[in-house]
């Protein structure tokens, strides 16, 4: 999983996207930790929008383990069921 962290601006996280689509494997999934940009809007020029999502923690994520997770349209049940899968096991470990 690549989870991008950078600030929101929308074409900013869209060229960090372009960028690592690049560099990872088809099947890592990619995900943006926005909170007020849609994911349609954020993955809008990535190739296989499928592995995409938005994982936005609940601030301050040490004392509130909760992770939003917002599917891109595209957003296939597995890529959803993995990063759930993940963000579970985050959270039970300290």
């Amino acid at each position: 999983m690549f989870q991008e962290c950078v600030f929101e601006q929308l074409e900013v996280k869209q060229s960090v996207f372009q960028e690592i689509e690049c560099f990872v494997g088809k099947e890592v999934i990619l995900s943006s930790s926005t909170s007020c940009l849609v994911p349609s809007s954020v993955f809008a020029k990535v190739q296989k929008r499928s592995r995409c999502l938005v994982s936005h923690p609940v601030n301050p994520p040490y004392y509130v383990k909760l992770v939003e997770l917002v599917p891109h349209p595209e957003t296939v049940t597995a890529v959803m069921e993995a990063t759930h899968y993940l963000m579970t096991k985050v959270q039970t470990t300290d």
